[in-house]
């Protein structure tokens, strides 16, 4: 819908055609020159979108994704994240590993604050079931 639209703005929308039906993937892309306010803005809007089950630019299965440039910035992100409640919903990912032949993995805000190795905690994929 048009709130949600103007509410959040990735900096990417992959969609993804699944069995059931299309899951988005909004993508911010996290060079650690944006500040930490500004990554607990972006929790609160799209937590707020969760909780009301809004579609995100008319997809109804989406998640936010957030690529960044090392292990500590993974970490103060997702605390960032869980800090505004955002941390189940959010999936955060090493923006290098892109470009490995496995592509990144990724875990939620929560799972990385909880983690005593970060890099450990990088396990999952983004499709749910996968």
């Amino acid at each position: 819908g048009r709130a949600s639209r103007d509410a959040h703005v990735p900096d990417a929308l992959v969609v993804v055609r699944a069995a059931r039906a299309p899951y988005v993937f909004a993508y911010e892309i996290d060079r650690g020159q944006e500040s930490l306010r500004e990554i607990r803005r972006k929790g609160q809007v799209t937590r707020a979108l969760a909780q009301k089950a809004a579609p995100l630019y008319g997809y109804v299965a989406w998640r936010p994704v957030l690529l960044v440039p090392t292990l500590r910035r993974l970490r103060s992100c997702a605390q960032a994240l869980v800090e505004v409640g955002a941390g189940e919903l959010w999936a955060l990912g090493l923006l290098d590993a892109v470009h490995t032949p496995d592509g990144p993995h990724y875990a939620l805000a929560t799972a990385v604050i909880s983690a005593s190795n970060v890099e450990l905690a990088l396990v999952g994929r983004l499709l749910p079931g996968a």
